[in-house]
């Protein structure tokens, strides 16, 4: 089929006579209406900015438009005389994932965006099969826009939205970590409310710029407890009235000092509501059901059950069981139940990390290649510095701990000290070298779990801490 056959808007007014000829008779009301179409191509397509051309089933343009000239760099002539996938794809035939292809096989009208390494640019592209009377398909109408700079546009303010976002992201965690400093017990709190937080929104599919704002929340939670002295936060004994209403103040202290900061979410509000249950039994609104914020009812959960997991100086962790417990007495009644379903669904998730410590890194390889090869579901962070290590400990306490115990810095007996005072669940196994039996019964003091010597055994390593993770599962 040739182009000028499948074109059925003739391109001058002698194409159009010859075109309108039936047995030597022109039939002159059909012969104007095709005049007028072919005077008003060029004129009408050519006001379009995007390419648009005829193609036939070979692949030749039949007709273009100025549009289509301009973006290739090309006369109109040119590009009539050529065939499409040389214009836009540089070679002979079309790509797989040309859309042209699938039109003309399906018959069906076919769009795609393609980045064409041939002009440099991003394309979309638009066909529509033009058929005969009888359905077959004679060729395709092609609407290209190049959307090159739109896409860089939206990849640009993608980018600029997460530096936004992750700038946010960097003050509220220096804001919260100053909070954190005046109390050393509450330390690490809000980081793990964070946490709870982030894990329960991705549960429930929630896009990355909403968890960021959740996680902005979290973090400042607690901003209004600064105004509170330790001495009432961390008293093991009744608190009085006066004193649990200064308390119950921290939400809208919060409040006032967030509202100043423009995020680009709900934070502050977040944060004044984190404290409010579902009954309205909460503070320091009493906000009931749909009056509390989405997010709010995740905080409200993840506070719960950080508060719970961590030790306190006038109480010790909750165990797993009791966490569950309040969640389910709570579910529906004073937490939200999706919420809470989800926080359960993480809870029993198997915890299967171990923190490994020892300043020699060759014990250190021997022990993560092991664990590598023996059992991938054991994850394994190793440390040299038992300082960073620490560090590490703190921002997520661990289920077991392997530490030597003569190192540099903080020697293991202070590190297994630190470690059950931050989380008492955590077993510690000690290793040992020879001669240093006399801290045994130092370590056994201060909780220690088990006790290996140099040079290790992998297998009795192993085994040991398999019974160390299911006696933290147990708890």
């Amino acid at each position: 089929m040739s182009a000028c056959c499948f074109w059925t808007v003739p391109n001058d007014e002698k194409d159009v006579l010859e075109h309108m000829k039936t047995d030597g008779v022109y039939e002159s009301e059909k012969r104007d209406h095709l005049l007028l179409a072919a005077k008003a191509w060029h004129p009408g397509f050519d006001a379009v900015r995007d390419m648009v051309w005829l193609i036939d089933s070979e692949c030749r343009v039949a007709q273009t438009n100025l549009a289509a000239a301009n973006i290739l760099e090309t006369q109109i002539e040119a590009a009539a005389e050529d065939r499409c996938c040389r214009l836009i794809h540089g070679r002979e035939t079309p790509p797989d994932y040309c859309p042209h292809l699938r039109a003309m096989a399906t018959g069906e009208p076919q769009t795609a965006e393609i980045e064409e390494p041939h002009l440099g640019r991003t394309l979309k592209i638009s066909v529509f099969p033009v058929k005969d009377d009888q359905g077959k398909v004679m060729g395709a109408v092609e609407v290209i826009s190049d959307v090159t700079i739109q896409r860089e546009d939206q990849q640009e303010a993608i980018r600029l939205t997460e530096a936004l976002a992750q700038s946010f992201t960097g003050i509220t965690e220096a804001i919260s970590d100053l909070a954190e400093r005046r109390d050393p017990y509450t330390a690490g709190h809000s980081r793990g409310v964070a946490e709870w937080s982030v894990n329960i929104a991705r549960e429930m599919g929630m896009t990355e710029n909403d968890i960021h704002g959740i996680k902005a929340g979290a973090l400042l939670h607690d901003l209004g407890k600064i105004a509170i002295s330790a001495d009432i936060l961390n008293r093991s004994g009744p608190l009085s009235e006066n004193e649990w209403g200064i308390i119950k103040a921290h939400p809208w202290t919060a409040y006032e000092a967030l509202c100043r900061i423009h995020f680009p979410w709900p934070v502050a509000e977040l944060v004044y509501q984190h404290h409010e249950r579902l009954n309205g039994s909460g503070y320091p609104r009493g906000l009931k059901g749909d009056e509390i914020h989405p997010w709010a009812r995740i905080l409200g959960v993840a506070d719960v059950v950080d508060a719970m997991i961590t030790h306190r100086p006038y109480r010790p962790a909750r165990s797993k069981k009791e966490i569950m417990d309040e969640l389910k007495r709570g579910r529906d009644k004073i937490y939200d139940a999706n919420v809470v379903d989800l926080a359960l669904r993480l809870l029993v998730k198997t915890d299967r990390r171990v923190l490994v410590v020892d300043d020699e890194p060759g014990i250190l390889d021997v022990i993560l290649q092991f664990f590598q090869l023996a059992d991938s579901s054991i994850e394994v962070q190793a440390f040299t510095d038992s300082c960073k290590a620490l560090q590490a400990f703190e921002e997520q306490p661990f289920p077991v701990v392997i530490t030597d115990v003569n190192m540099p810095g903080i020697n293991g007996l202070e590190l297994l000290r630190r470690v059950r005072e931050i989380h008492p669940a955590t077993r510690v196994i000690i290793i040992t070298g020879l001669g240093e039996k006399k801290y045994t019964v130092e370590a056994l003091r201060l909780g220690a779990s088990d006790f290996l010597e140099k040079p290790l055994q992998m297998k009795a390593l192993k085994a040991s801490v398999e019974t160390m993770l299911t006696r933290y599962e147990e708890r």
